[in-house]
C-alpha cells in the first residue's frame, strides 16, 4: 500500500488526534495555534476562535453573538435520514444525513457521548455576509439544536483550501448541544491576495523505521509542528532511517524539494487531501527500497 493511502486510514486519524491533543493543538517549536483540516479541537467558548479568525463579523455581529442570536422557537424536532457513529479514542465522530436540502446532505462533528438515536431542531440560513479584512464574503449556515446530551466538551474544526482564485472556508462548531456548520466561498480578484491565512499543523516523525506504518511509532517519535517549523526541522535536523531492530540504514534522508518536508501541498487540498505527490506524504524521499532486505 502506498504511503499516501496509509495517511487516509483510520489508524492515522487516531494517531493524529492523539498527538495534536497531547500538544494542545499548538506548534511545539514556535507555540503558534494552527489548524489541521478535518480535525476537531476543544474550545471553552465560541470566542476562542477569535485567535484563528480575528475580528470577523457575520451580518454585523461577532461570531459568538451571531450563534447565540439564532431563534429556535417554533422549530419542531426531527431525526436524521441516516446516522453513522465512529469511535476515535474517547471521541465519537458523527455523520448525520438530513433531507432539508435535497438531495440528502451530510454533516460531520465529534462529541464526548455516544447517542444511538439523535433528535434535533434544524435551521438553514442563506446569504450570510462575512466581513473580514474589509472584504465581504457570502456563505450559508446549517445549524442543529440537539435534544440529547452530546457531552461536556465543546469542539470546533476549520477546513480551508485554496484553488486557483477560489478560497473555500468551512467552520464547524459543537457548542452546548448546538452544532453550527458554516460554509463560505470567496473568489478574489486579480489584484487581491488570498483572504484567509491559516497556519497548517503537521505531525512530524523524528525518525523513520523501514516498512513501518506512519501510526506504528511511539508517541515520543512524533511531534506537532506548524508548516513553517516543519520545514525548518527538515532543513536543520537530519531524519534517520532504521531497520526494525534499530540498525541504521541512512543517517539523513533527503528532504522532498516539492513540499519542503511537510508532506503536504495545501494549495492542492481538494485532491487527495493535499498529500504531496512527489514524496507521497513522507516529507522525505530518494532511498531505493530495493537495496534493503525484504524482511526488514
Amino acid at each position: 500500500m502506498k504511503y499516501e493511502d496509509l495517511l487516509e486510514k483510520d489508524e492515522w486519524e487516531v494517531k493524529r488526534y492523539e498527538i495534536l491533543a497531547r500538544d494542545n493543538y499548538t506548534c511545539q517549536d514556535c507555540g503558534c495555534r494552527g489548524i489541521n483540516n478535518d480535525i476537531f479541537f476543544p474550545i471553552s467558548k465560541i470566542s476562542d476562535l477569535n485567535k484563528l479568525l480575528p475580528d470577523i463579523l457575520l451580518n454585523g455581529d461577532n461570531l459568538e453573538s451571531f450563534c447565540n442570536g439564532i431563534n429556535w422557537v417554533g422549530k419542531s424536532m426531527k431525526s436524521p435520514v441516516h446516522l453513522q457513529v465512529k469511535v476515535l479514542n474517547s471521541l465519537y465522530i458523527y455523520t448525520i444525513y438530513t433531507n432539508s436540502i435535497p438531495p440528502p446532505v451530510s454533516f460531520i462533528f465529534v462529541a464526548d457521548n455516544k447517542i444511538f438515536n439523535i433528535h434535533f431542531k434544524e435551521i438553514r440560513i442563506n446569504n450570510i455576509h462575512l466581513l473580514y479584512k474589509n472584504r465581504n464574503v457570502e456563505g450559508n449556515l446549517s445549524t442543529f439544536l440537539f435534544k440529547e446530551d452530546m457531552g461536556q466538551t465543546n469542539y470546533a474544526a476549520i477546513n480551508y483550501f485554496c484553488k486557483d482564485k477560489s478560497e473555500i472556508l468551512k467552520l464547524d462548531i459543537l457548542f452546548e448541544n448546538k452544532f453550527f456548520s458554516f460554509s463560505f466561498s470567496h473568489l478574489h480578484l486579480y489584484n487581491e491576495g488570498i483572504l484567509f491565512n491559516f497556519t497548517p499543523l503537521n505531525i512530524h516523525h523524528n525518525y523513520y523505521i523501514f516498512g513501518r506504518k506512519p501510526w506504528d511509532y511511539d508517541n515520543g517519535a512524533l511531534v506537532t509542528l506548524c508548516s513553517r517549523c516543519h520545514q525548518k526541522r527538515h532543513q536543520q535536523t537530519k531524519i534517520p532511517l532504521y531497520t526494525s531492530d534499530r540498525q541504521l540504514i541512512c543517517s539523513a534522508l533527503p528532504v522532498c524539494d516539492r513540499c519542503n518536508g511537510t508532506g503536504y501541498l495545501p494549495q492542492y487540498r481538494y485532491f487527495m487531501g493535499g498529500i504531496c505527490f512527489k514524496c507521497h506524504g513522507e516529507g522525505v524521499y530518494g532511498y531505493d527500497e530495493s537495496r534493503f532486505h525484504p524482511n526488514i
